[in-house]
């Protein structure tokens, strides 16, 4: 596959949020976007190609939790979808829509499957963690965290909601102590 081009057309009207290229389990190892001759800032892009489509793994079964926050997250927030208990290799998902519009979790815990050949990125079958990161403009606002058991999966699983924070680096409080005059 080295040296292949593909082109595509794209309305630089319409953002875009996920782009797949079919079929998924060619070897890539580089992609590159241009506009014209311009080449792309890729810097907050994020990709994989290790997973199916989606008409290959419909979901079987669903869960979903609903809630507002009652304040503003501090810096460094997220939420944290725990699947406790087996749920298949890549058998399950979980992603939330914060007033209607969805919001993935970029990271999880074991790590999303990744091609490398120095080492095999496995492939746990129970108890993933997602993170879904949250900022201040999601305060008060309603959220559904959804999670999907997908074909092929294993419903043997209960889901758990946590916010947590990860501390900011080089963030200080001054707490001042005075005395009473007598």
């Amino acid at each position: 596959m080295t040296g292949k081009t593909f082109n595509m057309a794209i309305s630089p009207d319409a953002p875009i949020r996920y782009l797949r290229i079919a079929p998924g389990d060619w070897r890539l190892c580089e992609v590159e976007g241009f506009l014209g001759n311009t080449k792309l800032d890729r810097t907050n892009w994020r990709a994989t190609d290790q997973f199916k489509e989606f008409s290959q793994v419909t979901p079987t079964a669903s869960w979903t939790a609903s809630f507002q926050l009652s304040e503003s997250p501090p810096p460094g927030s997220y939420l944290c979808v725990a699947l406790e208990g087996k749920h298949g290799p890549e058998g399950a998902w979980a992603a939330a829509r914060v007033d209607g519009h969805p919001v993935g979790a970029p990271t999880r815990a074991p790590s999303f499957p990744f091609n490398s050949w120095e080492a095999g990125g496995g492939h746990p079958d129970s108890n993933m963690t997602y993170f879904i990161p949250l900022t201040p403009e999601m305060a008060t606002k309603p959220f559904d965290v959804v999670v999907l058991t997908l074909a092929g999966g294993v419903n043997e699983y209960k889901p758990q909601v946590w916010i947590t924070a990860y501390p900011t680096p080089a963030v200080t409080k001054e707490v001042v102590l005075q005395t009473a005059a007598k």
